[in-house]
């Protein structure tokens, strides 16, 4: 079991897996969600994931067509992101988590878009576009 949270604790979140590929997302939008250089993302499965607290701090905003961002209406914090192109699914923020979690990240996604200061030294695949497991 997984539990994450926002910045102020108000939103809490609880799941039961994390699916597939960690992916550091280096695209424009993340970078400006984040404030970082890229977004440290996984899938989670939207049937295994409940909502504990805070679900009326809960807002969200389209970020591009088929991208619902939500977040802490509170303290702003993102904490999952929904995506149309598959509603079985949910991209949690890995940096919310609560829980202790120490799988390595397998690949960069978007890197043709990376912040021209961020230097990617690790070994793990770099893709110009969308992961191949689809992950953003």
């Amino acid at each position: 079991m997984f539990e994450a949270s926002c910045l102020c604790g108000g939103v809490r979140l609880r799941f039961t897996e994390i699916r597939g590929s960690r992916v550091l997302c280096h695209c424009r939008r993340c970078q400006k969600s984040t404030g970082s250089a890229f977004g440290a993302n996984a899938n989670v499965p939207r049937d295994g994931l409940q909502i504990v607290a805070g679900e009326a701090l809960l807002s969200s905003y389209q970020s591009s067509p088929g991208k619902r961002r939500r977040f802490c209406s509170r303290c702003g914090a993102e904490l999952f992101a929904e995506l149309s192109r598959d509603p079985t699914m949910v991209r949690i923020r890995l940096g919310t988590l609560d829980t202790p979690y120490a799988e390595p990240h397998a690949g960069h996604a978007f890197v043709a878009e990376k912040a021209a200061w961020d230097t990617i030294c690790d070994p793990v695949p770099q893709h110009d576009g969308r992961a191949p497991d689809g992950g953003r």
